[in-house]
């Protein structure tokens, strides 16, 4: 095309492509599956406080890793094409023409990463600050199934239950059934939201908001009232 990028354009390919929508909470849930770690200076702290301080500071911790982990793929993404980029709220030629000059790439990988459905709808700033909220939302989700079952002395079945979250409704998604709104993948990804042309939503930003929030919600007060009964001895070190 010749033409720069806006400089949320990358950003906003790496969360919201559909081709890419499966790789960046595999990989945060590769990155923490070993969370929480217990070792022998894990357990002398955990006998010296409340369980519920601990589960408190593990939620502190999972916060953190997301709002690194999300800050990290705008980094990799938007600030390293800067160079090539233009900072405004408008979407580049480069996205809204590609598939007008190069009809023969119009199913293309790169002609899919930013869709009609997107560029269509909403502003760059808003698809990025929608994506970072949901995404974030979303791996957040997954880190606090791991946690939830580590209270309940259930660890390996975290990782399990985690992995067939995001693989489950990942291929839902794929297949564009509408019982991908039942996973928290559909709700992440701000594309699957409208239709290319239609102003009226397939599903309300909103509700997406509603539905990921209030799981994660809804996981922190299950990992705080399960919490007291949680087992923490040598046998986890390691």
């Amino acid at each position: 095309m010749q033409s720069p990028l806006n400089t949320f354009e990358p950003f906003i390919a790496t969360l919201n492509s559909e081709a890419l929508s499966f790789v960046c909470p595999a990989v945060f849930l590769f990155l923490i599956s070993d969370y929480p770690k217990i070792d022998t200076e894990s357990l002398y702290l955990i006998h010296r406080m409340k369980k519920i301080e601990w589960a408190a500071g593990q939620h502190f911790f999972f916060a953190a890793a997301v709002l690194s982990y999300v800050f990290a793929i705008f980094l990799t993404s938007s600030v390293t094409t800067m160079p090539r980029t233009f900072l405004s709220n408008d979407w580049s030629h480069a996205i809204t023409d590609y598939a007008v000059e190069f009809p023969d790439k119009v199913f293309s990988f790169e002609a899919n990463l930013i869709t009609r459905s997107l560029f269509n709808q909403i502003s760059p700033l808003g698809a990025a600050l929608c994506a970072s909220l949901l995404v974030g939302a979303y791996i957040l989700v997954v880190a606090l199934i791991i946690l939830f079952f580590h209270v309940i002395n259930l660890r390996k079945a975290g990782i399990i239950v985690s992995a067939f979250v995001v693989a489950i409704g990942s291929l839902l998604a794929v297949a564009k059934t509408p019982l991908m709104w039942g996973f928290p993948m559909a709700h992440s990804v701000v594309s699957f939201h409208f239709t290319p042309y239609f102003r009226e939503p397939i599903f309300p930003l909103w509700g997406s908001f509603l539905y990921l929030f209030g799981l994660a919600t809804a996981l922190i007060i299950a990992i705080l009232a399960c919490v007291s009964r949680a087992k923490f001895d040598i046998n986890q070190v390691g």
